[in-house]
C-alpha cells in the first residue's frame, strides 16, 4: 500500500496503541513482499482484511478475513474493531474458553450443512460467532464419554428429539453442581411434556 492509503489505517491502529504502551503495531504490504506485482507501484483491490496479533513470539490470526468496502478512511475502518479486539483477548486471556456441544440424541451441530433442511439441522452460525470471539467449539458425545470434562466453561444442548438416557442426564447434572453453565435451545412449539422426560425433570430442578 501506499503511504497516503497506509495513513487512516496507521491513524486508526494508533488508537490502540494510545490506550496501552503493550500494543505496538506494523503495516507490511505482503503483495509486494512476494513480488507478485510486475509494477511495483502497482496497488491491490484491498476488498479484505486479514488479522494478526503477536504476543511474546506467539501468533494468533483471526478465524476469517474481514470484508473490507470502505475507501479507507477511519469511519470505514471500524470494521476492523472486533476481530482486533477478540485476537487480543485470545492472546492475552490465562486459558482458553470452551463451549462443548451434546451430539446425538438428534441434537443440532454446530457444523455448517448443505442440502435440505440445513438449517433445521445446523446452528452453525451460533458456533461462527463464538469461534470468531475466539471461543473454541467442541463436539461431546456424552452417550459415550459419560461425562462433562473438567475444562467445559458451558454446555450447549440444541434441539433434541429424543430423550437422554439417565446416565447421560447424571452426567449433565454432576457437571451443573460442580458450578457448570447449561445453555439448552428447544423448539418453542415443541411439547416437552409429552417427550424428553428425563431432560424435563433435570431442568425443573434449576
Amino acid at each position: 500500500a501506499t503511504a497516503a492509503t497506509n495513513e487512516p489505517f496507521a491513524s486508526y491502529l494508533n488508537l490502540y496503541a494510545q490506550a496501552s504502551d503493550r500494543v505496538t503495531f506494523e503495516i507490511v504490504n505482503p503483495y509486494k513482499e512476494l513480488s507478485l506485482f510486475s509494477d511495483p507501484g502497482e496497488e491491490a483491490s484491498l476488498t479484505t482484511i486479514e488479522v494478526f496479533v503477536t504476543l511474546d513470539g506467539q501468533e494468533h490470526k483471526h478465524p476469517d478475513p474481514v470484508p473490507f468496502t470502505g475507501s479507507g478512511d477511519v469511519g470505514s475502518l471500524r470494521v476492523l474493531e472486533e476481530p482486533i479486539v477478540n485476537a487480543i483477548v485470545a492472546m492475552t486471556r490465562e486459558k482458553a474458553t470452551r463451549v462443548y456441544v451434546v451430539d446425538g440424541r438428534g441434537s443440532k451441530t454446530p457444523q455448517r450443512l448443505e442440502g435440505e433442511n440445513a438449517d433445521k439441522r445446523s446452528f452453525s452460525t451460533f458456533a461462527e460467532n463464538l469461534v470468531k470471539r475466539s471461543i473454541e467449539v467442541r463436539l461431546l458425545l456424552l452417550h459415550v464419554d459419560k461425562m462433562v470434562p473438567d475444562d467445559c466453561d458451558a454446555l450447549v444442548i440444541a434441539g433434541p428429539t429424543e430423550d437422554f438416557s439417565m446416565s447421560e442426564i447424571e452426567a449433565v447434572a454432576d457437571y451443573l453442581n460442580r458450578g457448570g453453565r447449561l445453555l439448552v435451545l428447544l423448539d418453542p412449539t415443541e411439547n416437552l411434556v409429552d417427550s424428553r422426560q428425563r431432560l424435563r425433570t433435570l431442568l425443573a430442578l434449576y
